[in-house]
């Protein structure tokens, strides 16, 4: 009989046996297919809506983290309502207070039949004067909201390929930063613990809010930090740049010894009224030295002046400006002057050369200037906390006025 040989196995087999061979091999051929049509189906073919159970489940995990930090807005924006609520409740209420006072003398009069015209004149203009406080009311109130200055929400997740080592393997979504709810919640542990209680300091940051001054204040943490900074330097002349509502002054006015001074520089006529007001609830009128306009006119007044130099400057203003105030800083200082600016990482944008965010522009200068300059010895510090991503540049002079020039 025959043998045909198969090409596959190498066996040779009698005609009848060869024929039950290649029927084994087709139906093998068939189970492939059907496992290829199977694996066809449910990956590539489907809609990209319908994903597999263990990729649901990732999805699932973002889901949760948007119904959580959806539930976390939900239960702030409450928490604003009510606080909304209570300082419209607190001016009504001293209006109120007047209008029971209008009130029960209308009464009187009335009940003795005991009025002239001139009172009824005066009732009238009361009265006009409530209902036009009444209306002040919304308009005396500012609220603020600039989360998305804080808030870099393509950072809050990180999708990474486990099958990586190197940021390459990673899906493009920015690194991943922790939760801004656990970086307020560690500030306010250490506000807690180490920040003793300070009625003027709050008095302050109300004040300041209820002015509709924007929340650009350093928080009590940081204040802190100024302040001890001052104290350690043993600062007797501290020149600050940008007042806002003389949160931080104040914080550094109180580190200066019985015969230190301090002058800050605020150029918003409205800021520098909120910031005298605060500044005299601080009893320190004596000690700051407010000077309204901008600092890029002022600067050369306080050269002019003598004023300088200073122990320990403080540079908190416009970001675009602060490679000049730097220039100035220097001009204005003696070896062993301690520069401070604030906001040099702004959420980590400060590594963005291709920016055309003027503030991001303006810091990325100033940290260049910095690290040029051979007389100034510097470095930078990331910060988190209730303010967000940010951070410092503290730099110390080592030669008296390092002649910086801003190009």
């Amino acid at each position: 009989m025959a043998a045909s040989k198969c090409s596959g196995c190498n066996s040779m087999f009698c005609k009848i046996h060869f024929f039950e061979h290649r029927q084994q091999l087709k139906s093998e051929l068939e189970c492939v297919i059907y496992e290829h049509d199977m694996l066809n189906q449910q990956y590539f073919k489907s809609s990209s809506q319908n994903n597999t159970e263990n990729e649901l489940k990732l999805f699932n995990i973002i889901n949760e983290w948007e119904n959580d930090t959806m539930s976390k807005i939900r239960l702030a924006a409450e928490q604003f309502r009510q606080r909304f609520q209570q300082v419209i409740g607190e001016k009504k209420e001293k209006v109120r207070k007047e209008f029971q006072t209008i009130n029960h003398e209308l009464r009187t009069r009335q009940n003795v039949n005991d009025y002239v015209e001139s009172d009824l004149s005066r009732w009238k203009d009361e009265l006009t004067e409530l209902k036009e406080k009444l209306e002040m009311i919304p308009t005396s109130i500012k609220i603020s909201t600039e989360i998305s200055d804080r808030l870099n929400w393509s950072s809050m997740v990180q999708i990474n390929d486990t099958n990586t080592n190197n940021t390459e393997g990673a899906i493009p979504i920015n690194r991943v930063t922790k939760d801004q709810e656990q970086w307020s919640n560690v500030d306010q542990y250490i506000n807690d613990l180490l920040l003793p209680p300070d009625s003027v300091l709050d008095g302050v940051l109300e004040a300041s809010a209820a002015a509709g001054l924007p929340p650009h204040n350093v928080s009590p943490n940081q204040g802190k930090f100024l302040h001890l900074l001052a104290k350690i330097t043993k600062a007797r002349k501290i020149l600050e740049i940008g007042t806002l509502g003389a949160y931080s002054t104040i914080w550094l006015a109180r580190a200066l010894p019985s015969d230190g001074r301090l002058i800050t520089l605020e150029a918003n006529p409205k800021h520098a009224t909120v910031a005298r007001l605060n500044i005299e609830l601080a009893g320190l009128t004596d000690v700051i030295d407010l000077r309204l306009g901008s600092a890029l006119d002022t600067l050369p007044q306080l050269s002019t002046e003598g004023k300088g130099p200073f122990d320990l400057i403080f540079i908190d203003a416009d970001k675009p400006n602060n490679p000049q105030y730097l220039v100035w800083a220097c001009q204005l200082s003696h070896s062993g002057t301690v520069i401070i600016a604030d906001n040099v990482v702004r959420n980590g944008a400060v590594i963005d050369a291709t920016s055309n965010d003027p503030n991001v522009e303006g810091i990325r200068r100033f940290m260049e200037l910095l690290a040029v300059e051979s007389n100034v010895s510097v470095t930078a510090l990331q910060t988190v906390g209730s303010k967000g991503y940010d951070g410092f540049a503290i730099a110390l002079v080592t030669e008296n006025n390092p002649i910086m020039k801003e190009s």
